[in-house]
Formats: C-alpha cells, sequence, structure tokens
C-alpha cells in the first residue's frame, strides 16, 4: 500500500544546510565582457557536519524560467536563474543507500516531483528500500503530499525516473532480488495515493539472476500512456535493453519492445524521449557486436510507434574503422527532439581512432530526421576528452535543443584539453575533470562556443544533468564537485545568447 500524507511538520520549507558560492557573477569568467559560455552562477550545497558523497542527479525549470530546480541524493533545492540564490531547500526523505534519483516538473509549473530510494529496517538484511515521491510548490517549497510504496514482500524497491503530468505522475525502477524485475507506478497527482504498480520480468521463467536497470520514462501530456525503458539480463552475464508502454489510467501493458541481446550481443539503452506529438518514442543506447580484435560497442537509436511499439527506425553510429582490425566503443548516452519535432539529437562517447581531434576519446553530436532517421550532420566536440563516470562507463553527456531550435546543447564530464597539464605525486600528468559545455549550430552542426567551470578545492567536477532557460538566455548543469575524500552538489549556469 502506499503511506500518503501531508508532511508539513517534516517538510517545512526553508533553508536546510548552506549553499555555498562556487564563483560571484562576472568572477573572470568573462573578461571580454557577457558572451555564450561565461559562467553566471555556480553554487555548492553543503550540510553542515556531512563529509558524505553527494551529487545533483537532476534538474529543470518551471515552465517560465523562474525557478532552477535541483534534485540531490538528499535535498531539494531551489535557485534564482539570474543569480544563483537560494530559494529554498528541503530534505527529500530518499534515506536509503542510491537516495533520490530524479526530479520533474508538471506542465502548469504548480508541482515540483522528486523520487528516491529510503531505507527501513529489514529483518534478514541489514536494510530494504522503498519508493519515496515527494510533491512540493516550486516557488515556496512548500510540500503537496509524499506517497511511499513498500513491498509486502520485503523485497528491495529502487525508483530510478519519473515522470509529471497534470494527469498523473509516473515512477519507474528497479524491483525484487531475484530475479529481478522492472516496475512502473502511477500516482494522483493531487493526493499522491498510489493507483496502480505494474512488473516486467519478475514472472518470466527461468531469467537467470543479473544486472536489471530502469532508465527512463516518459508519458504523454494527458496522462493515457507511459512509456520506460530499462536492460535486463537474458543470459548471465549479457543483457539486452526493452521499452514498455503501460495505459496510463490502468496500468495495463499494451506493448513490449526488446533490442537483441544474449548470447555474443548485448544492448543498453540510457535514455529517451517522446516526439511531441507523441506518435514516436525514442530510445537510445550501445549494442555489442563481436569482432575478430575484440567486442566494440556501437552507438544505437530506435524510434517506436508509440501505438503497437514497431520499430520504425533504427540507427546509430560505429567507427568506420572498426571491425577486423580494429574496435572503437562508441555509446549512445542521451537524446534530445527539436520542439517542431523535425530534427533528433543524439549524444555520445567515442573512441573513433580516426576522429580529427587529438585530445583521445571524446564525444561525438549527430542530428537526424526525427521521422525517418535519415543522417543529417555529425560533428566531434572539439577541445575536450572523455572521462568515466561515476559507475566506470566511458563518458557521461547531456543533450538538449534550444527553446527557438536553433542551437543544441552539450553537458559533459571532461577533460579540457586547452588547460595546462598538472603533475601528480609521482610525476604523471593529468588534467582536472570539468564541468565542460558546448553550443551547436543546430541546422549545420557547426561548433560554436564552449564554455567549462571547475571549482577551486576539487580536481573532479562531475556534470550529471542539463535544463535549457525557456528564454533560451542560460543553460543550468548539475553534478557534483569531488576528490578522494567528499562529494558535494554543484549548479551552475553558463550564458548561451
Amino acid at each position: 500500500m502506499a503511506l500518503v500524507g501531508l508532511l508539513s511538520t517534516v517538510l517545512a520549507p526553508g533553508v536546510w544546510g548552506a549553499s555555498v558560492p562556487g564563483s560571484e557573477p562576472g568572477d573572470l569568467e568573462c573578461p571580454l565582457g557577457p558572451r555564450p559560455g561565461c559562467l553566471t552562477w555556480a553554487e555548492r550545497w553543503q550540510q553542515p557536519g556531512d563529509p558524505g558523497h553527494h551529487t545533483g542527479r537532476a534538474l529543470a525549470t518551471t515552465p517560465d524560467g523562474s525557478i532552477v530546480l535541483v534534485t540531490t541524493d538528499r535535498t531539494d533545492l531551489a535557485y534564482e536563474p539570474e543569480t544563483g540564490r537560494l530559494l529554498w531547500s528541503a530534505p527529500n526523505d530518499a534515506s536509503g543507500a542510491v537516495g533520490a534519483r530524479d526530479l520533474g516538473v508538471s506542465p502548469s509549473g504548480s508541482m515540483m516531483v522528486s523520487t528516491g530510494e529510503a531505507a527501513y529496517p529489514h529483518p534478514e538484511r541489514v536494510t530494504s528500500g522503498e519508493v519515496v515521491v515527494t510533491a512540493r510548490q516550486p516557488a515556496s517549497g512548500r510540500p503537496l503530499w509524499q506517497a511511499r510504496y513498500r513491498d509486502p514482500g520485503q523485497e528491495p524497491y529502487t525508483p530510478q525516473a519519473v515522470a509529471v503530468t497534470e494527469a498523473g505522475v509516473f515512477v519507474a525502477g528497479d524491483g525484487g532480488l531475484l530475479p529481478r524485475h522492472l516496475f512502473t507506478a502511477a500516482f494522483d497527482p493531487q493526493t499522491g495515493a498510489l493507483r496502480w504498480l505494474s512488473r516486467h520480468g519478475a514472472d518470466h521463467a527461468g531469467r537467470p539472476p543479473g544486472p536489471t536497470r530502469t532508465v527512463a520514462v516518459a508519458a504523454t501530456p494527458d496522462g493515457q500512456r507511459v512509456f520506460v525503458t530499462g536492460f535486463m539480463v537474458v543470459q548471465a552475464p549479457h543483457v539486452e535493453w526493452v521499452t514498455l508502454a503501460y495505459d496510463g489510467r490502468t496500468g495495463a501493458l499494451l506493448w513490449s519492445a526488446g533490442h537483441p541481446g544474449g548470447g555474443d550481443f548485448a544492448a543498453e539503452p540510457k535514455q529517451m524521449v517522446l516526439h511531441p506529438d507523441g506518435h514516436l518514442v525514442y530510445v537510445t543506447g550501445w549494442s555489442r557486436r563481436p569482432g575478430a580484435a575484440g567486442e566494440s560497442y556501437d552507438f544505437v537509436t530506435i524510434a517506436y510507434d508509440t501505438a503497437t511499439g514497431r520499430p520504425v527506425w533504427t540507427d546509430g553510429f560505429r567507427s568506420p574503422v572498426a571491425g577486423p582490425l580494429a574496435d572503437s566503443d562508441d555509446l549512445g548516452w542521451s537524446v534530445a527532439v527539436s520542439r517542431d519535432g523535425r530534427r533528433l539529437y543524439v549524444a555520445c562517447y567515442s573512441e573513433d581512432p580516426v576522429d580529427p581531434d587529438p585530445g583521445g576519446p571524446n564525444y561525438r553530436l549527430e542530428a537526424r530526421d526525427a521521422l525517418t532517421g535519415a543522417p543529417l550532420w555529425s560533428a566531434a566536440v572539439p577541445s575536450f576528452s572523455a572521462t568515466s563516470d561515476e559507475q566506470g562507463l566511458f563518458g557521461h553527456v547531456v543533450v538538449r535543443s534550444s527553446p527557438d531550435g536553433g542551437e543544441v546543447y552539450l553537458a559533459m564530464a571532461a577533460h579540457d584539453d586547452s588547460a595546462p597539464r598538472r603533475y601528480g605525486v609521482h610525476g604523471s600528468p593529468y588534467r582536472d575533470v570539468v564541468f565542460a559545455v558546448a553550443g551547436f549550430d543546430a541546422a549545420s552542426g557547426r561548433f560554436l562556443w564552449r564554455g567549462t567551470y571547475a571549482a577551486p578545492d576539487v580536481q573532479t567536477n562531475y556534470a550529471v544533468d542539463l535544463a535549457v532557460d525557456p528564454a533560451g538566455r542560460r543553460i543550468y548543469v548539475t553534478g557534483a564537485g569531488s576528490d578522494p575524500s567528499r562529494a558535494y552538489p554543484q549548479t551552475t549556469a553558463f550564458l548561451v545568447r
């Protein structure tokens, strides 16, 4: 059952902890005057007395752009977009090992929702996880409701993503132990009452234990259809991705579409986006192909018909030299569609050895016709080289389209190849990991500008999520500033116009 209540005494709005400025506005980041890529503010969230490792997990703006909202592992935050001034902060009650994972805002801007894992005592394990969903009024942080779901059999549940509409709040994640499964739950947007919960994969006979992960959820604006994508084991240790469609009112499964896995192949999705008119849903990720020199990955994007689950087109980038003599891991990380629905943008990590950028493994951006999948252009991201993510995977990059459709923006965890090298205690050279952003012309793929941010007291500034100002003036990036002993959530703003 869902435990629902108004938590005004627990989640009272206000400032809980401290926002520590990382840079004053105009602090030598724009010495020649405002320009695209200039840092306008950087703020670090720091909870007094907590030296733990925390990260900014997701961010969004209200539809009118008046508030920047961030969820961290333990806290929901709101910032003023022009200055970075902290408006309010409040615990999100995601006390589990995973913490909070995602954030959504209703189309009307009347409600923000964060979701994550809460911990509770388990008789046979140290703790187990339950779903926690918290709804707030964006301007004040005032709590509207909080819902929790605890599995009757005390199996752990970990939410990974949330989609918010005026008709329903939809949360997707991972549940169970042996076997694992993907779950999707719908909550009433007014009260937080649990409407339905559906599981996929738990009843598949003979499914071996192994990795299972939900990565994204999307819903039509009217809440009538809900789409979920994730990966699951099919023949240990190989995985495949699966994309699901549910009736948003009842939770009935409408269709399921898999991308081949098992045997000598494996596939994993990383992000999903819905076409503006709702007739296509796009999933991007990667799949493995065996090769004589090893096994390389190619990034792949699939457009599914939302009514039937039929793949309308499938394509992706593969290094031209990958094959019999060489391998190149090319991993699709993020996908975005222009507001007019004409272009689809996919950002990936690439090891392409013929790439012109001398920095080594880096990031690529490609544009396709959103309806046919026909390639329009492909571009390497200059001046940045990729780094591994918090799970040891190669690279992390997020792509978004500008409101007017004229530009495409990237946020990356990267080494700044234009910065001087430092030298470690053993004399080995290295460059700090920075928040890296870049802008491209949407029609041609021409590189336009770049920007970076590195907090002065840490070596790693890991960008996780990107949001665009609805007025098209700024982009916002959240993630973490960390070193081996600590990590703090950081949020930054860069000019784009």
